[in-house]
C-alpha cells in the first residue's frame, strides 16, 4: 500500500483496519516514509510493534536488503537486473520474478561496474540465471560484464525489445 511521506491516507488506514496485518514492513528509509509514519502503523498490527523497515542509502540499497530479507543471504534461482533510474523494466520484471525463487535487484544500469555489496550479494545468492532487464540503455554493457565477473556460472542473457513504447502486442 501506498503512503505520503508524512501521513497515512485515509483509505489506507481504513484498508489497514480491516486486513489486520500481521507485520507491516516499510520500504525505504526516513526520507521515503517518516519515522512518524513508522510509529503510526504500529496501531494497525495484530501484535502492536511487528512493523520492519527495509531500507538503505539509496533505491539499490533497498533492493538489497529487500531480496536478503525475502530470499535470505543464499540460494536464489534466477535473479533480473533492473535499473531504479527509472520504473518501466523493474515493473515489467516483477510478475516474472514473483514465480517462486526469482527476484528482481535494482541497479544503476548507467554505470560500467556494479558496487560490490551488489557483487557480493549476486556471489552469495548464487543464482543459476541472470536475466538483464532492458536494452543496454538502460542495462550498461559494463554492468552485464560486472554480473558475470562476478559469477562466472551464471547464464547471462539479455530481455529487451525495440523500446518499452512500442505497438501493442498481437
Amino acid at each position: 500500500m501506498l503512503v505520503e511521506p508524512n501521513s497515512i491516507p485515509p483509505v489506507v488506514a481504513a484498508e489497514l483496519q480491516r486486513l489486520q496485518p500481521s507485520k507491516i514492513i516499510i520500504v525505504g528509509g526516513t526520507g521515503v516514509v517518516s519515522s512518524a509514519v513508522q510509529t503510526a502503523l504500529h496501531a494497525f498490527t495484530v501484535l502492536p510493534g511487528d512493523v520492519k523497515r527495509l531500507g538503505g542509502a539509496d533505491r539499490c540499497a533497498t533492493s538489497r536488503a529487500i531480496i536478503v530479507d525475502a530470499f535470505g543471504p543464499t540460494g536464489l534461482d534466477t535473479l533480473f537486473l533492473a535499473t531504479g533510474n527509472a520504473f518501466p523494466d523493474a515493473l515489467s520484471a516483477g510478475p516474472g520474478a514473483s514465480r517462486s525463487n526469482r527476484a528482481v535487484l535494482l541497479v544503476d544500469g548507467a554505470q560500467t561496474s556494479l558496487p560490490m555489496a551488489t557483487r557480493t550479494l549476486i556471489q552469495d545468492l548464487n543464482p543459476a540465471s541472470i536475466y538483464l532487464i532492458g536494452g543496454t540503455g538502460a542495462v550498461s554493457v559494463g554492468v552485464g560484464v560486472a554480473a558475470q565477473s562476478s559469477l562466472p556460472s551464471a547464464a547471462i542473457r539479455r530481455l529487451a525489445g525495440d523500446n518499452r513504447f512500442g505497438p501493442p502486442c498481437s
